[in-house]
């Protein structure tokens, strides 16, 4: 289902350029990335090296090559060829952007829609359009967060400072984008994890007001329906509705203040479970155990020549009594990975909180595919120097404890956070002529002795665009 909606989109798209007699040529773009990974375990048979509910062994892909020093080592390579193209026609609009993914000649092409591939038509100061948009209303401190819809969408601007955004309908899938996933478990191991489909409608609707400073406030109401595997459905439901109406309210209120380059940063976060599981004729629908609050804080300068910035995210805890009965699950965010360092964000997949992703609602504590509520802080200096670019960035992740009384409040206190915790330093270098570029990786991922994992990582990638 998410393959078709995603190629009924390009297909939209293509077709509205070539019924433009006036269009301009597409944008054809390819690239290249080989990337090396070492994911070492110094001592798999310390019992301190296990921390309680914690898998450090699930969904890693076996491999012959590895020995016991290692839970995987891969090389890998990806051709990517895709389109981009934008178009004004009046008040007619055409933005596509998308990127088809080869693995090895064994495996199927992927498709990733960029981050705004879209038609949209203006029709009495209101734009109406159709494809994936991000949303307007979502300015997190962290540079490598996205999320936005897929579907229907109406904006409108008003007295050039004030803009609002509708999304009637929106198939959520995570926002999976290419620059967030190339190295993600998936397309290292050439297999998919299963995809858990159903009911997942989104509406989304926010404004922003931007001066010297910026407001934006949104809320997104998702349906769950059949979507996940920790949902629990009657079949009579499943079977004559399609899903029984679970639903996640989330919101955003974020206040941006810059001037002459710097800035500072928060974002304020809300999400709540709406729980139909049973028959609304028979018993009055209840709320989920989801309930929580996050904040996301950052500052930094951005010029021509140098940027510099620090971004944090607090979410809240599970609520617990003495007895470790879960009264409360937290925050449950949206949307991509919010960090931008590679083993973090696309590896391991490692999000800092609940998360709902293509494969519905995530909570586990588990260094692949891991969710638990946690904290995270990024910090990252960049140069550009003619036609070099230099970037170098660094992210901790520290999750809260799993076991004892909580109050489920988000807390600075140490004693709340587990020993261990992963960091991540990259650099990155990039030698850029216009639209084209080449450029090398090398990140290193580190933890305390609780845990004696580490990782390293080195890459090569090119891109081209005629």
């Amino acid at each position: 289902m998410k393959e078709a909606f995603s190629f009924f989109i390009c297909f939209l798209l293509v077709f509205s350029i070539r019924v433009q007699a006036q269009a301009e040529p597409l944008k054809v773009k390819s690239s290249a990335r080989y990337f090396e990974t070492q994911f070492k375990f110094e001592d798999k048979n310390s019992k301190e090296s296990n921390p309680p509910g914690w898998n450090l062994f699930d969904g890693f892909p076996d491999s012959p090559n590895v020995d016991q020093r290692f839970l995987n080592r891969n090389s890998n390579s990806l051709v990517t060829a895709g389109i981009n193209y934008e178009k004004n026609l009046g008040s007619f609009s055409i933005n596509l952007d998308f990127d088809l993914v080869k693995r090895n000649p064994k495996d199927k092409d992927l498709l990733y829609l960029g981050k705004n591939s879209f038609i949209s038509q203006n029709i009495s100061e209101f734009t109406f359009g159709v494809g994936r948009k991000q949303f307007l209303f979502r300015d997190s401190p962290f540079v490598g967060y996205s999320d936005g819809g897929e579907g229907l969408f109406l904006e409108r601007e008003l007295l050039k400072k004030w803009k609002f955004q509708f999304f009637l309908f929106d198939y959520y899938q995570g926002y999976r984008i290419l620059e967030k996933e190339y190295l993600s478990p998936e397309l290292l191991s050439g297999t998919e994890r299963p995809k858990y489909e159903g009911q997942r409608r989104r509406h989304s609707f926010g404004f922003t007001y931007e001066d010297k400073l910026k407001v934006s406030l949104g809320i997104s109401y998702l349906e769950f329906g059949s979507f996940g595997k920790q949902t629990k459905e009657l079949e009579g439901n499943r079977t004559r509705y399609g899903a029984d109406g679970d639903s996640s309210i989330n919101g955003n209120v974020g206040l941006k203040f810059h001037h002459k380059g710097f800035y500072s940063q928060l974002e304020l976060l809300v999400s709540k479970g709406i729980d139909r599981s049973w028959n609304q004729t028979s018993t009055t629908p209840g709320s989920f155990l989801i309930e929580g609050e996050a904040i996301s804080l950052g500052a930094g300068y951005k010029s021509d020549f140098v940027s510099f910035g620090f971004a944090g995210f607090l979410s809240d805890r599970e609520e617990r009594t003495a007895n470790n009965k879960i009264i409360k699950l937290g925050y449950v965010n949206t949307g991509t990975h919010l960090g931008s360092t590679y083993f973090l964000s696309q590896y391991l997949r490692l999000f800092p909180s609940s998360h709902y992703s293509e494969n519905g609602y995530e909570r586990n504590s588990t260094i692949l595919y891991g969710s638990p509520q946690s904290s995270f802080a990024e910090v990252y200096i960049g140069l550009q120097i003619y036609d070099i670019y230099l970037k170098l960035t660094s992210a901790i992740f520290v999750p809260y404890r799993k076991n004892g009384e909580s109050d489920g409040k988000i807390s600075i206190q140490r004693r709340d956070y587990e020993r261990f915790n992963f960091a991540e330093i990259s650099f990155d270098f990039v030698y850029q002529i216009e639209q084209n570029r080449i450029g090398f990786l090398v990140s290193y991922l580190s933890s305390p002795v609780e845990l004696n994992l580490y990782g390293t990582m080195f890459q090569v990638y090119g891109s081209v665009l005629f």
